[in-house]
């Protein structure tokens, strides 16, 4: 017995549609913590060119830094670090529109150089959470960029 040809393409349509529900059908929330999950990943591996595509064009901070910045100062202060572990808990997460946050705790382990062990020592101590604001750039799940981080634990140093 011969199966009509439309069972040929059955497994076809089936992937079609799966991909099509994963691309345009998973929550924003679900696709921000993706990205979120993503970015610490990429700062704990110092993958310093991840971590500024997942910096939006347009970044800023309270320390005054910009997208090139960030990442600049992001990399020499990790630099005192041999190995470099981030713990971190999704505290709350918000998404939608096309924007979200999430308030993230996050502790540092790790072997430090040089100013390393106060630097994992100032971030353990801090009380308030690390601040996210996401935005979604495009139609696609992974066009999530950050548009600010901040951490009311942490203050400009002003120098005489």
């Amino acid at each position: 017995m011969r199966l009509p040809r439309f069972v040929y393409f059955l497994p076809a349509l089936i992937a079609a549609a799966w991909l099509g529900w994963w691309l345009f059908g998973t929550p924003e929330e679900k696709q921000m913590l993706a990205a979120q999950a993503q970015f610490l990943s990429a700062v704990e591996d110092r993958d310093w060119k991840e971590v500024k595509s997942m910096l939006a064009t347009t970044y800023t901070d309270a320390m005054g830094h910009t997208r090139d910045t960030a990442v600049e100062n992001g990399e020499q202060v990790l630099s005192q670090f041999i190995s470099l572990t981030l713990q971190t808990r999704i505290l709350q997460s918000q998404a939608q529109d096309s924007q979200g946050q999430a308030s993230v705790s996050i502790r540092l382990d790790g072997q430090g150089l040089g100013f390393g062990p106060a630097i994992m020592a100032h971030v353990n101590e801090m009380k308030e959470p690390w601040h996210f604001q996401w935005h979604k750039e495009g139609l696609w799940p992974w066009t999530w960029k950050i548009l600010r981080i901040h951490n009311a634990d942490i203050h400009p140093i002003s120098l005489p």
